[in-house]
Protein backbone atom coordinates (compact mmCIF):
# COMPACT_ATOMS: atom_id res chain seq x y z
CA UNK A 1 0.00 0.00 0.00
CA UNK A 2 1.34 3.77 -0.98
CA UNK A 3 1.24 5.81 1.86
CA UNK A 4 0.17 9.10 0.71
CA UNK A 5 2.72 12.37 1.13
CA UNK A 6 1.83 14.16 4.46
CA UNK A 7 -0.17 11.48 6.06
CA UNK A 8 0.59 10.86 9.90
CA UNK A 9 -1.50 8.36 11.55
CA UNK A 10 -2.36 9.48 14.85
CA UNK A 11 0.21 7.52 16.67
CA UNK A 12 2.64 8.93 14.83
CA UNK A 13 1.84 12.61 14.90
CA UNK A 14 1.93 12.37 18.83
CA UNK A 15 5.49 11.25 18.64
CA UNK A 16 5.98 14.16 16.26
CA UNK A 17 4.14 16.26 18.72
CA UNK A 18 6.36 15.92 21.48
CA UNK A 19 9.20 16.13 19.34
CA UNK A 20 8.77 18.66 16.91
CA UNK A 21 6.30 20.62 18.03
CA UNK A 22 4.21 19.26 15.55
CA UNK A 23 0.10 19.35 15.75
CA UNK A 24 -0.90 15.99 15.62
CA UNK A 25 -4.52 16.91 14.19
CA UNK A 26 -3.27 19.77 11.39
CA UNK A 27 0.38 18.39 11.19
CA UNK A 28 1.64 22.10 11.28
CA UNK A 29 4.63 23.36 13.09
CA UNK A 30 3.61 24.99 16.41
CA UNK A 31 4.68 28.41 17.66
CA UNK A 32 6.49 26.59 20.26
CA UNK A 33 8.63 24.73 17.53
CA UNK A 34 12.65 24.75 18.75
CA UNK A 35 15.24 26.54 17.30
CA UNK A 36 15.17 27.17 13.63
CA UNK A 37 16.27 24.55 11.90
CA UNK A 38 19.63 24.29 9.54
CA UNK A 39 19.87 26.91 7.03
CA UNK A 40 20.79 24.58 4.45
CA UNK A 41 18.61 22.45 5.25
CA UNK A 42 16.67 22.77 2.22
CA UNK A 43 19.29 23.74 -0.25
CA UNK A 44 22.14 21.68 -1.75
CA UNK A 45 25.42 22.88 -3.29
CA UNK A 46 25.74 23.61 -6.97
CA UNK A 47 27.06 20.10 -9.01
CA UNK A 48 25.29 18.33 -6.09
CA UNK A 49 22.22 15.99 -6.80
CA UNK A 50 19.26 17.59 -4.43
CA UNK A 51 18.61 16.38 -0.46
CA UNK A 52 16.31 13.05 -0.61
CA UNK A 53 13.87 14.46 1.96
CA UNK A 54 10.59 13.05 2.45
CA UNK A 55 7.97 14.20 4.46
CA UNK A 56 7.79 12.57 7.95
CA UNK A 57 5.42 9.63 7.75
CA UNK A 58 5.05 5.98 9.48
CA UNK A 59 6.06 4.59 6.84
CA UNK A 60 8.45 6.18 4.11
CA UNK A 61 9.61 5.27 0.51
CA UNK A 62 8.13 2.99 -1.73
CA UNK A 63 9.13 -0.39 -3.35
CA UNK A 64 10.56 -0.15 -7.19
CA UNK A 65 11.58 -2.54 -9.69
CA UNK A 66 14.53 -2.68 -11.47
CA UNK A 67 15.30 -5.42 -14.79
CA UNK A 68 18.86 -6.49 -14.84
CA UNK A 69 21.36 -5.21 -17.32
CA UNK A 70 23.72 -7.06 -18.69
CA UNK A 71 27.26 -7.70 -16.43
CA UNK A 72 24.82 -5.70 -13.69
CA UNK A 73 26.03 -7.44 -9.94
CA UNK A 74 24.12 -7.12 -6.66
CA UNK A 75 26.30 -4.15 -5.52
CA UNK A 76 25.67 -2.00 -8.90
CA UNK A 77 21.96 -2.16 -8.05
CA UNK A 78 22.11 -1.30 -4.56
CA UNK A 79 24.76 1.59 -5.36
CA UNK A 80 22.00 2.53 -7.92
CA UNK A 81 19.14 2.68 -5.79
CA UNK A 82 21.20 3.57 -2.73
CA UNK A 83 20.47 0.52 -0.96
CA UNK A 84 23.21 -0.69 1.55
CA UNK A 85 24.11 -4.34 0.04
CA UNK A 86 22.32 -6.17 3.03
CA UNK A 87 19.23 -5.01 1.74
CA UNK A 88 19.32 -6.34 -1.18
CA UNK A 89 21.17 -9.57 -0.01
CA UNK A 90 18.63 -10.06 2.58
CA UNK A 91 15.96 -10.31 -0.10
CA UNK A 92 17.52 -12.46 -2.67
CA UNK A 93 19.97 -14.91 -0.48
CA UNK A 94 20.18 -17.44 -3.43
CA UNK A 95 21.68 -15.38 -5.92
CA UNK A 96 24.95 -15.06 -7.27
CA UNK A 97 25.70 -11.91 -5.76
CA UNK A 98 28.21 -11.49 -9.09
CA UNK A 99 26.10 -13.31 -12.01
CA UNK A 100 22.46 -12.41 -11.99
CA UNK A 101 20.56 -13.04 -14.94
CA UNK A 102 19.81 -10.75 -17.33
CA UNK A 103 16.36 -9.49 -17.88
CA UNK A 104 15.49 -10.87 -14.70
CA UNK A 105 13.05 -8.07 -12.31
CA UNK A 106 13.70 -7.10 -9.26
CA UNK A 107 11.69 -5.97 -6.40
CA UNK A 108 13.99 -2.84 -4.85
CA UNK A 109 12.79 -2.80 -1.08
CA UNK A 110 12.93 1.01 -0.87
CA UNK A 111 10.71 0.99 2.07
CA UNK A 112 10.93 1.81 5.52
CA UNK A 113 9.38 1.87 8.55
CA UNK A 114 10.70 4.33 10.76
CA UNK A 115 12.95 3.50 13.72
CA UNK A 116 12.31 4.78 17.21
CA UNK A 117 12.98 7.72 18.39
CA UNK A 118 11.62 10.27 15.74
CA UNK A 119 13.37 13.08 16.99
CA UNK A 120 15.45 15.76 15.30
CA UNK A 121 19.19 14.98 14.71
CA UNK A 122 20.42 11.80 13.52
CA UNK A 123 19.30 8.57 14.49
CA UNK A 124 21.33 5.31 13.02
CA UNK A 125 19.49 1.92 13.29
CA UNK A 126 22.65 -0.54 13.92
CA UNK A 127 20.88 -3.62 12.59
CA UNK A 128 19.03 -2.14 9.87
CA UNK A 129 22.56 -0.40 8.80
CA UNK A 130 20.74 2.39 7.97
CA UNK A 131 21.00 6.13 8.96
CA UNK A 132 17.80 8.40 9.34
CA UNK A 133 17.79 12.46 9.56
CA UNK A 134 15.06 14.49 11.18
CA UNK A 135 14.69 18.20 10.87
CA UNK A 136 12.10 20.78 9.93
CA UNK A 137 12.00 22.00 6.50
CA UNK A 138 9.99 24.97 5.62
CA UNK A 139 8.29 24.39 8.81
CA UNK A 140 7.57 20.81 7.78
CA UNK A 141 8.92 17.78 9.64
CA UNK A 142 11.05 15.88 7.22
CA UNK A 143 13.39 13.03 7.00
CA UNK A 144 16.24 11.36 5.09
CA UNK A 145 17.47 8.18 4.97
CA UNK A 146 20.72 6.82 3.83
CA UNK A 147 22.52 3.40 3.87
CA UNK A 148 25.54 2.75 6.24
CA UNK A 149 28.42 0.00 7.00
CA UNK A 150 28.94 -0.59 10.79
CA UNK A 151 31.32 -2.39 13.01
CA UNK A 152 31.87 -5.90 12.48
CA UNK A 153 31.28 -8.79 15.51
CA UNK A 154 34.80 -8.14 16.83
CA UNK A 155 34.28 -4.28 16.56
CA UNK A 156 30.44 -3.88 17.12
CA UNK A 157 28.75 -0.38 16.56
CA UNK A 158 28.24 1.28 19.88
CA UNK A 159 24.88 2.13 20.91
CA UNK A 160 23.55 4.46 23.06
CA UNK A 161 23.28 8.71 22.19
CA UNK A 162 26.38 11.19 21.07
CA UNK A 163 26.38 14.67 19.66
CA UNK A 164 28.86 15.98 16.72
CA UNK A 165 31.67 16.95 18.16
CA UNK A 166 33.35 17.75 15.23
CA UNK A 167 34.24 18.00 11.55
CA UNK A 168 37.06 17.48 8.90
CA UNK A 169 36.77 17.56 5.04
CA UNK A 170 39.59 15.61 4.08
CA UNK A 171 40.76 13.83 7.39
CA UNK A 172 43.48 12.40 8.59
CA UNK A 173 43.14 8.95 10.00
CA UNK A 174 44.97 8.39 13.31
CA UNK A 175 44.84 4.77 13.94
CA UNK A 176 44.12 3.21 17.49
CA UNK A 177 46.64 1.74 18.69
CA UNK A 178 44.88 -2.15 19.00
CA UNK A 179 45.00 -1.49 15.05
CA UNK A 180 48.58 -0.51 14.56
CA UNK A 181 49.50 -3.97 14.62
CA UNK A 182 47.48 -4.68 11.24
CA UNK A 183 49.25 -1.60 9.37
CA UNK A 184 52.75 -2.71 9.93
CA UNK A 185 53.11 0.23 12.89
CA UNK A 186 51.89 2.76 11.11
CA UNK A 187 50.42 5.44 13.04
CA UNK A 188 48.41 7.57 10.85
CA UNK A 189 47.15 7.66 7.12
CA UNK A 190 47.06 10.82 5.01
CA UNK A 191 44.18 11.91 3.37
CA UNK A 192 44.21 10.06 -0.52
CA UNK A 193 42.66 7.28 -2.18
CA UNK A 194 44.07 4.74 0.64
CA UNK A 195 42.45 6.60 3.77
CA UNK A 196 39.25 4.76 4.76
CA UNK A 197 37.99 7.89 5.96
CA UNK A 198 37.05 9.21 2.56
CA UNK A 199 36.88 12.83 2.32
CA UNK A 200 34.41 13.33 4.91
CA UNK A 201 34.43 12.58 8.70
CA UNK A 202 32.03 13.44 11.92
CA UNK A 203 33.76 12.53 15.49
CA UNK A 204 30.77 10.82 17.86
CA UNK A 205 31.41 12.68 21.35
CA UNK A 206 35.19 12.07 22.72
CA UNK A 207 35.13 9.06 21.26
CA UNK A 208 37.46 7.04 18.47
CA UNK A 209 34.06 6.72 16.67
CA UNK A 210 32.51 8.61 13.56
CA UNK A 211 30.52 8.88 10.57
CA UNK A 212 32.37 9.01 7.73
CA UNK A 213 32.88 8.41 3.91
CA UNK A 214 34.86 5.87 2.35
CA UNK A 215 37.24 4.82 0.41
CA UNK A 216 35.77 1.36 -0.58
CA UNK A 217 31.84 2.01 -1.15
CA UNK A 218 31.21 -1.58 -1.30
CA UNK A 219 31.56 -1.96 2.19
CA UNK A 220 27.92 0.00 2.84
CA UNK A 221 25.77 -2.34 3.80
CA UNK A 222 28.30 -4.63 5.66
CA UNK A 223 29.79 -5.32 9.28
CA UNK A 224 32.70 -3.98 7.90
CA UNK A 225 34.57 -1.25 10.30
CA UNK A 226 36.06 -1.49 13.62
CA UNK A 227 32.73 0.06 15.14
CA UNK A 228 32.65 3.33 12.57
CA UNK A 229 29.52 4.13 10.38
CA UNK A 230 30.49 4.36 6.49
CA UNK A 231 28.43 6.25 4.07
CA UNK A 232 28.67 5.96 0.43
CA UNK A 233 30.94 8.91 -0.75
CA UNK A 234 27.96 10.64 -2.71
CA UNK A 235 25.21 10.23 0.05
CA UNK A 236 28.08 11.94 2.48
CA UNK A 237 29.01 14.65 0.30
CA UNK A 238 25.11 15.91 0.68
CA UNK A 239 24.93 15.29 4.18
CA UNK A 240 27.67 16.49 5.61
CA UNK A 241 27.49 20.53 5.16
CA UNK A 242 23.88 19.83 7.17
CA UNK A 243 25.44 18.56 10.29
CA UNK A 244 26.04 20.90 12.46
CA UNK A 245 28.56 20.41 15.93
CA UNK A 246 26.05 19.64 18.32
CA UNK A 247 23.71 17.84 16.99
CA UNK A 248 22.22 14.29 18.58
CA UNK A 249 23.51 10.96 17.18
CA UNK A 250 21.14 8.02 18.58
CA UNK A 251 22.29 4.63 17.70
CA UNK A 252 19.40 2.28 18.59
CA UNK A 253 19.30 -2.03 18.11
CA UNK A 254 15.98 -2.46 16.37
CA UNK A 255 16.05 -5.65 14.36
CA UNK A 256 12.27 -5.35 14.12
CA UNK A 257 9.96 -2.46 13.66
CA UNK A 258 6.21 -2.27 14.00
CA UNK A 259 3.60 0.98 12.44
CA UNK A 260 0.05 0.86 12.48
CA UNK A 261 -1.22 2.47 9.48
CA UNK A 262 -4.71 3.39 8.96
CA UNK A 263 -5.24 0.28 11.79
CA UNK A 264 -3.41 -1.96 9.66
CA UNK A 265 -0.37 -3.52 11.51
CA UNK A 266 2.90 -3.53 9.63
CA UNK A 267 6.14 -5.55 10.55
CA UNK A 268 9.87 -4.95 9.38
CA UNK A 269 12.14 -7.60 9.97
CA UNK A 270 16.32 -7.37 9.68
CA UNK A 271 18.67 -9.74 10.88
CA UNK A 272 20.38 -9.80 14.75
CA UNK A 273 24.10 -8.75 13.34
CA UNK A 274 25.10 -8.74 16.89
CA UNK A 275 22.91 -11.75 18.53
CA UNK A 276 21.14 -9.15 21.20
CA UNK A 277 17.79 -9.64 20.94
CA UNK A 278 17.85 -13.36 20.86
CA UNK A 279 14.84 -15.41 19.68
CA UNK A 280 13.40 -12.46 17.58
CA UNK A 281 9.61 -14.10 17.18
CA UNK A 282 9.76 -14.00 20.99
CA UNK A 283 10.62 -10.18 20.74
CA UNK A 284 8.43 -9.73 17.98
CA UNK A 285 5.33 -10.91 20.22
CA UNK A 286 7.05 -9.18 23.05
CA UNK A 287 6.95 -5.94 21.02
CA UNK A 288 3.77 -6.22 19.95
CA UNK A 289 2.02 -6.82 23.04
CA UNK A 290 3.99 -4.15 24.46
CA UNK A 291 2.01 -1.77 22.08
CA UNK A 292 -0.87 -3.44 22.90
CA UNK A 293 -1.63 -5.31 19.29
CA UNK A 294 -1.14 -8.82 20.25
CA UNK A 295 -5.01 -10.07 19.80
CA UNK A 296 -4.99 -8.07 15.90
CA UNK A 297 -2.23 -10.16 14.38
CA UNK A 298 -2.19 -12.66 12.29
CA UNK A 299 0.67 -15.06 13.74
CA UNK A 300 1.55 -16.88 10.79
CA UNK A 301 2.39 -14.26 8.94
CA UNK A 302 4.21 -13.10 11.91
CA UNK A 303 6.29 -16.05 11.81
CA UNK A 304 6.93 -16.16 8.71
CA UNK A 305 8.12 -12.45 8.56
CA UNK A 306 10.34 -13.41 11.27
CA UNK A 307 11.92 -16.18 9.52
CA UNK A 308 12.60 -14.89 6.50
CA UNK A 309 13.76 -11.76 7.98
CA UNK A 310 13.39 -9.44 4.29
CA UNK A 311 14.23 -6.13 5.62
CA UNK A 312 10.79 -5.22 3.91
CA UNK A 313 7.87 -3.90 5.78
CA UNK A 314 4.82 -6.87 5.78
CA UNK A 315 1.51 -6.43 7.04
CA UNK A 316 0.88 -8.81 9.49
CA UNK A 317 -2.82 -7.99 10.41
CA UNK A 318 -5.15 -10.20 11.47
CA UNK A 319 -7.85 -11.65 8.73
CA UNK A 320 -5.72 -10.17 6.20
CA UNK A 321 -6.76 -11.97 2.94
CA UNK A 322 -3.99 -10.68 0.15
CA UNK A 323 -1.94 -13.16 -0.85
CA UNK A 324 1.78 -12.98 -0.62
CA UNK A 325 3.39 -14.01 -3.99
CA UNK A 326 6.68 -16.57 -2.89
CA UNK A 327 8.75 -19.31 -4.29
CA UNK A 328 11.04 -22.05 -2.40
CA UNK A 329 14.90 -21.12 -3.73
CA UNK A 330 16.43 -24.26 -4.44
CA UNK A 331 19.85 -23.49 -2.73
CA UNK A 332 17.96 -22.72 0.57
CA UNK A 333 14.81 -24.10 0.68
CA UNK A 334 13.41 -20.94 2.34
CA UNK A 335 10.68 -19.55 1.20
CA UNK A 336 11.27 -15.49 0.09
CA UNK A 337 8.84 -12.69 -0.73
CA UNK A 338 9.25 -11.34 -4.01
CA UNK A 339 11.69 -13.73 -6.11
CA UNK A 340 13.15 -13.14 -9.62
CA UNK A 341 10.91 -12.81 -12.31
CA UNK A 342 11.92 -13.12 -15.80
CA UNK A 343 10.70 -11.32 -18.46
CA UNK A 344 11.55 -12.67 -22.20
CA UNK A 345 12.80 -10.64 -24.49
CA UNK A 346 9.97 -10.65 -27.16
CA UNK A 347 7.66 -9.69 -24.50
CA UNK A 348 9.84 -7.04 -23.04
CA UNK A 349 9.78 -5.38 -26.62
CA UNK A 350 5.97 -5.40 -26.70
Amino acid sequence: MRIKQGLVSRAAGAILAVFFCVCPDCGRISASAGPASNPAAGSTAIGVPALPWQPLTTMIGARQRHKVAVGETLLDIARRYDLGYNELEDLYPAVDPWLLPEGAIMTIPARQILPHPVTRGIVINVPEMRLYYYDVVGRRPMVMTFPVGIGGSDFPTPVGTFTVTSKRVHPTWFIPPSLQGKYRGIKSIPPGPDNPLGDYWMRLGDSMYGIHSTNFPWSVGRMATHGCIRMYPEDMEKFFPLVQPGTRVQLVYEPVKVAVIDGRIHIEVHRDVYGMKGDLRRYGESLLAGKGLAGRVDRRRLYRAVREHTGMPVEITLGYAASIPSVRSPESGKIRVKPLEFVHPRSAAR
